[in-house]
């Protein structure tokens, strides 16, 4: 469901139900939500949907540029009227392995999302590889792209920077250790040129949670460090415009906390949100820094 709630009392105004597409086994899970102007823009992702016979000729990204993508992913995007709750229109992106958008962000030209993808890949990627779509304001693929090696890599968010391009969260494997790490690049704006790309982590696994762009053209990141199976530790992460480390901080103490969210404050510090589960039950957790990251 969304909630449309009053931004001075936080009153409930409307409750919108989500379309649940009848091919989809199971509950719909739905991604990031975005809203301009008049329309709601979100994503939905996992689930496996029936197989339709015309995605077998959907083999390579540039098969599927100038087509319409078929209904067989988890890919979708789905445009609601952000008064009534109407479906304006309702897209399937992918092709026949798994599909999942992520999160997404308006253009100039319609909407870029990212996510990951079994479906599509570059020369020498395999597995899940981050997956970069643009669409046109009606939700038509325009120009699709990949980033991955041979491990499984996941895209977690995609956001315009003023002057640059776009830069891309996301999680990437090292097929040689199984090791993850994040994985942060500033890309053109045609999306398949990179810029730059930095992958930050170590010895033990560090999963993307959220990406905000600061006033000065430099990168805040939170996530989760995973010690081990049942300690886990929130990290905020800052980097510059050229994508070099300024600092990285940790948060933790015992159980397998997570971070999900980052947004700046307006004393120049950050405050992050996550969960916290110790002895099977799941907390949500709240952290305030400055601005270097201290607590």
């Amino acid at each position: 469901r969304i909630y449309s709630l009053a931004p001075t009392t936080g009153d409930t105004i409307a409750v919108f139900q989500l379309p649940t597409p009848p091919e989809l086994q199971g509950k719909p899970d739905w991604g990031h939500l975005s809203v301009w102007d008049d329309v709601i823009i979100t994503t939905l992702g996992p689930q496996i949907f029936a197989e339709a016979d015309d995605t077998k000729a959907y083999q390579s990204l540039a098969d599927i540029k100038s087509r319409d993508w078929a209904g067989t992913s988890s890919g979708r995007l789905v445009a609601l009227d952000r008064h009534s709750g109407e479906v304006l229109w309702t897209r399937t992106h992918g092709g026949s392995g798994n599909d999942v958008g992520t999160y997404i962000a308006e253009t100039n030209y319609g909407y870029i999302y990212s996510g990951y993808s079994s479906s599509f890949s570059q020369p020498g990627q395999s597995n899940s590889n981050i997956f970069i779509a643009k669409t046109n304001t009606v939700g038509r693929v325009t120009f699709p792209f990949t980033y991955g090696s041979t491990g499984n890599d996941f895209g977690k968010s995609v956001i315009p920077v003023t002057g640059e391009g776009y830069v891309i969260l996301g999680t990437t494997t090292n097929p040689s250790t199984n090791t993850q790490s994040i994985f942060l690049s500033l890309v053109e704006e045609d999306i398949s040129s990179p810029i730059w790309t930095r992958t930050f982590g170590g010895d033990i696994n560090h999963v993307a949670g959220s990406l905000k762009v600061a006033p000065d053209g430099s990168f805040i990141i939170t996530g989760t460090q995973e010690l081990s199976s049942a300690n886990h530790s929130i990290f905020l992460l800052k980097v510059d415009r050229d994508g070099n480390q300024i600092f990285y901080k940790t948060y933790g103490g015992t159980g397998r906390q997570r971070g999900e969210a980052v947004d700046f404050t307006q004393d120049g510090g950050y405050i992050i949100t996550g969960s916290n589960e110790l002895g099977g039950n799941s907390m949500i957790t709240l952290i305030k820094t400055k601005a270097g990251g201290e607590l």
